[in-house]
C-alpha cells in the first residue's frame, strides 16, 4: 500500500510548462519564409567535333577440332572496316553502341559427316570514307581514303587441328580508333579581336539572316558554305589563337583539327594585336607570329593554300597599305626582325582582302567565295596527282623498306 500511494501521490504532481521558444521564434523555424521559384537554368551545352571513334574489336574464336577423326576445327571470322560513302562518325557510333564488335567464332569438327568445321563469318563495319584507324597506344594500322577499300583490323582465331594440338585459339581483340583524316575544308584561325567568328558568321549564314551577337569562341565548331550549284565547303570557327597552346590538352585539339584541314583562312587586326601587358604587335608581327607557331606545330601546313582576311580597315590606326608592300617583299622585311621572331617557311598566300566586317560587303565576300572553292579544288588536284605519281612509281620499282 505504502509504495501504491507513493506512486499516486507522485502522479498527482502538477507538470511544469516548458518554455522552449517565444512565439514569434517558433513560428520563424517552424515556417521559413517562402522564397519565389527560380526558373530553370539549362545546363551548358559543349559545343564539340566528333573527329573519332573508338571501337573495341574481336576476331571469331577458333572452332574445336576432333583428336579421334583427325577433324580441323573452322577458323574464325575476321574484323574488316569499309569505307562506305554517306557514313558518319556519329551514325556509327548510333549503330554500334555497344563496347564490343565480335565476329563468329568458327564450327566444330563434330563427326565423320563433319571432320571440316565451318568457317566463322567475317564482320564489315562501315565507317566513314577519309579515316586513318591507329591502335589504342597510337600505332598507325591504316587508311580508307577510297570508297569500297577495306582493311584488316582483328584477325579470327585458329581452329583446332594437329598442327597446334587440337588446341583452340582465341580471336585477336583490337581497340581501334576511327580518325577523320579532314575535319573540316577550311580552317579559321586569328588572335583574340581579331573578328574571326563574325567573319565566320558572314560566310557560313544567309545574306537574309541577321548576324547573332557575338560571345568569345570557346569551342571549335564548324559550319557549312552551300554554293548555288549546291556545292558544300565546310568551314571550321575555333577559339581565339594564343602562344603556348601546344602545351594545353585544348590547345593541341584545336591545333590538331587546323591540322586536318584543306585551308587556312588567316584573320588579323589591321591595328596589331596586343601580345601582353608591355608588348604590341603590329600587324605585320602578327602575321609572322602566327605563321612561325603553326609552322613548328606542323610544318606540312605552309604548303597548303593561305587566304588572310584584315579587318578593321578603316580605323585611323590600320596598317593594311603598309602591309600590303611588306608581303610583296615579305623576305626583305622579315630578317629586319629578331631572327627568334622569324619562321622558317612562309605561308602559301593565296589570296589578300581588306573588310570592315561591321557591315557585310557583299561584293568582297563574293570573291572570297570564289576564291575559297578555286584554291581548294586547285590544292585537291594537285594531291591527287602527287598520289598518282607515286602509285605509278611503286608499280614501276616496287616499295623499298
Amino acid at each position: 500500500m505504502v509504495r501504491f500511494s507513493a506512486i499516486l501521490a507522485f502522479e498527482r504532481r502538477p507538470v511544469k510548462k516548458m518554455k522552449f521558444f517565444p512565439e514569434e521564434r517558433v513560428k520563424k523555424t517552424s515556417s521559413p519564409p517562402e522564397t519565389p521559384p527560380q526558373p530553370k537554368q539549362e545546363p551548358e551545352i559543349k559545343k564539340r567535333i566528333i573527329d573519332s571513334v573508338v571501337l573495341n574489336v574481336k576476331g571469331g574464336v577458333g572452332g574445336c577440332g576432333n583428336p579421334k577423326l583427325r577433324g580441323k576445327g573452322g577458323k574464325g571470322g575476321d574484323v574488316y572496316f569499309i569505307a562506305t560513302k554517306g557514313e558518319s562518325l556519329v551514325g556509327l557510333k548510333k549503330k554500334l553502341p555497344y563496347d564490343q564488335i565480335h565476329a563468329e567464332s568458327g564450327g566444330n569438327a563434330s563427326n565423320l559427316n563433319h571432320c571440316l568445321g565451318r568457317a566463322g563469318s567475317d564482320k564489315w563495319i562501315p565507317v566513314p570514307v577519309g579515316v586513318n584507324i591507329y591502335d589504342n597506344i597510337g600505332n598507325y594500322l591504316g587508311s580508307l581514303s577510297k570508297e569500297n577499300h577495306s582493311l584488316l583490323v582483328a584477325k579470327g582465331g585458329e581452329g583446332g587441328n594437329t598442327k597446334n594440338e587440337f588446341r583452340i585459339r582465341g580471336g585477336q581483340s583490337v581497340t581501334a580508333k576511327v580518325q577523320l583524316q579532314v575535319v573540316a575544308d577550311v580552317g579559321i584561325v586569328g588572335f583574340k579581336g581579331s573578328g574571326k567568328t563574325t567573319l565566320w558568321n558572314h560566310l557560313t549564314l544567309p545574306l537574309s539572316m541577321e548576324i547573332p551577337p557575338i560571345e568569345p569562341t570557346k569551342y571549335a565548331d564548324v559550319r557549312k558554305m552551300t554554293y548555288p550549284d549546291l556545292r558544300v565547303i565546310r568551314v571550321l570557327d575555333t577559339p581565339s589563337f594564343r602562344l603556348g597552346m601546344q602545351d594545353e590538352k585544348q590547345g593541341q585539339q584545336v591545333l590538331s583539327y587546323i591540322k586536318r584541314t584543306r585551308l587556312l583562312l588567316i584573320c588579323l587586326d589591321a591595328t596589331g594585336h596586343q601580345l601582353g601587358p608591355k608588348k604590341r604587335l603590329n600587324l605585320f608581327e602578327s602575321y609572322l607570329c602566327l605563321n612561325k607557331e603553326l609552322q613548328l606545330f606542323h610544318p606540312k601546313m605552309m604548303s597548303r593554300p593561305t587566304v588572310v582576311v584584315v579587318t578593321k580597315i578603316n580605323r585611323p590606326d590600320s596598317q593594311f597599305q603598309e602591309f600590303e608592300s611588306q608581303l610583296r617583299n615579305i623576305d626583305e622585311y622579315a630578317s629586319m626582325l629578331p631572327k627568334e621572331s622569324r619562321p622558317a617557311e612562309f605561308f602559301n598566300l593565296r589570296h589578300l582582302v581588306g573588310m570592315d566586317l561591321r557591315h557585310r560587303e557583299e561584293e568582297k565576300l563574293n570573291r572570297l567565295w570564289e576564291s575559297i572553292r578555286v584554291f581548294i579544288d586547285e590544292y585537291e588536284f594537285e594531291r591527287e596527282e602527287k598520289e598518282k605519281e607515286a602509285a605509278t612509281f611503286i608499280r614501276m620499282h616496287g616499295r623499298h623498306n
